[in-house]
């Protein structure tokens, strides 16, 4: 019975070959996982973003002065900052 190798690699190159694949593996599997967590994220924030909007435009429809329409605005750029939100449209 004559039982050869089912590649080209000798024996002692197979074990380097192998951890390589693993590596490669792990890397891509690495990668996938940050990139569903990045998301994740930049979908919360998203939500939070919003959710400052929606928060200063009731806080307007709501003020009866100038004063609290100032507070308005000074509470809907507390809430953005931190965020990194991107500046809203013009309307």
């Amino acid at each position: 019975m004559n039982l050869r190798p089912l590649s080209n690699t000798s024996p002692t190159t197979a074990p380097h070959a192998a951890r390589a694949r693993s590596r490669r593996r792990l890397g891509a599997i690495a990668l996938g996982v940050f990139g569903f967590a990045a998301a994740l994220t930049a979908t919360a924030q998203v939500e939070q973003c919003e959710r400052c909007r929606i928060e200063w435009e009731s806080c307007l429809l709501n003020a009866e002065s100038p004063m609290q329409a100032q507070g308005c605005d000074n509470r809907y750029s507390s809430c953005m900052r931190p965020l990194d939100c991107p500046a809203p449209e013009a309307r």
